[in-house]
């Protein structure tokens, strides 16, 4: 079966946690060109983007009542009203984001009621690899008895086949923004050599950033301009390290900024600075890549090698400040080599839209929907 024959629009449900400017607008696409209604539920409010619209044609927003605990790492939310919320829209397909008990609740559901299960992750072996063995047998238990997956990068689709699930059963719905809004303006001057966007916390290694612009500094013999843009627990003690080093830094601190207004300061940095020591994705770097911005980043984060490319889109390589340094004073200075890496920033996030992400999720809908036996694994 791949639509239904009793006149109602087919249903999908997706559980996840809660509304992300880089999955909302992807739901609204995949209801347009599926004509399915999509039922979204929500595990939290709105915390990356308070403002993110939540309502389009054929999106139906559902909110859970339970509460919810957020760490840099884990999201976890318990809650037996979605079982109540699943059995209300008696959706035909169900959709689930992760392990957490509300997940896990939903995938029972499905199982119960006879519904196909899809398996949505933006995991990594990487990120995966301190898992138990116990958190490992339930992955391959849940992976291999969904009629499809969906990975949020090349990745994550690797992750779904070492958990047992077949190649053939995988859909690509990539992390992406608007690129639109980002794309640079003919002849846009670019005063900010650098640009940092994240957390002040340990993982995302501000302090770094700030050496590897101190050194950059040393090495073109003039100041670096280093703009900001976050908060978090470590921002006093960076402030007090940027103060020191006012000299070879001129530090511009603006905290969280709107959206609508993120465009424009990418667009006036020259280089992206994103030294992170676990990342399942980074969005930041979607974002600089579309304002033609090269990416500087780790191996550990989710989107090196596949958005920003070593010597093709940006620089990928472990936290060595001396070595950042070299490679950022190089292209600061070198014009030609700036704008090859510029373009090719522009060229690899190109493909990463919105509607590339809504037809792996309507991909993956369909190929459950035809699953002869729905939730069980192939023979």
């Amino acid at each position: 079966m791949v639509e239904r024959h009793d006149g109602r629009r087919l249903r999908v449900a997706l559980i996840t946690s809660a509304p992300a400017p880089y999955r909302v607008p992807a739901y609204a696409a995949a209801a347009a060109s599926s004509g399915w209604d999509w039922h979204i539920l929500y595990c939290a409010r709105p915390y990356i983007d308070p403002d993110i619209p939540l309502t389009a044609p054929g999106v139906t927003s559902h909110f859970l009542p339970g509460r919810f605990l957020a760490f840099e790492r884990r999201f976890v939310h318990a809650d037996p009203a979605a079982w109540r919320v699943l059995t209300e829209v008696q959706p035909d397909v169900v959709i689930t984001t992760g392990f957490i008990p509300s997940y896990l609740l939903a995938y029972a559901w499905a199982r119960r009621h006879g519904r196909p299960h899809v398996a949505m992750t933006d995991g990594t072996l990487c990120h995966e690899a301190h898992l138990s063995a116990v958190h490992r047998a339930l992955r391959r238990w849940v992976y291999r008895r969904s009629a499809a997956g969906i990975g949020a990068s090349r990745a994550s689709m690797a992750l779904l086949q070492q958990y047992g699930m077949p190649a053939d059963r995988g859909h690509l719905a990539p992390i992406c923004t608007d690129n639109r809004p980002f794309a640079p303006l003919p002849e846009q001057p670019r005063p900010v050599d650098m640009l940092f966007s994240a957390r002040f916390v340990e993982t995302k290694q501000p302090l770094f950033a700030l050496e590897v612009a101190h050194r950059t500094a040393e090495r073109l013999g003039r100041p670096v301009r280093l703009r900001w843009l976050g908060a978090g627990p470590l921002e006093p003690r960076l402030r007090e390290r940027a103060a020191e080093r006012a000299r070879t830094v001129h530090s511009e601190f603006l905290g969280w900024r709107p959206q609508a207004e993120l465009p424009a300061l990418y667009r006036e940095a020259r280089l992206f600075l994103f030294p992170t020591t676990w990342e399942a994705w980074g969005l930041v770097a979607n974002e600089a890549c579309a304002a033609g911005v090269p990416v500087f980043t780790t191996p550990e984060a989710g989107c090196a090698g596949e958005l920003v490319v070593d010597g093709v889109s940006g620089r990928v390589g472990p936290l060595d400040a001396e070595a950042w340094s070299r490679a950022a004073a190089g292209l600061l200075s070198d014009t030609a080599a700036w704008s090859r890496l510029s373009q090719g920033a522009l060229q690899c996030v190109a493909p990463l839209t919105f509607d590339a992400a809504a037809a792996g999720l309507v991909g993956a809908v369909r190929q459950a929907l035809a699953s002869p036996r729905p939730g069980r694994p192939s023979p």
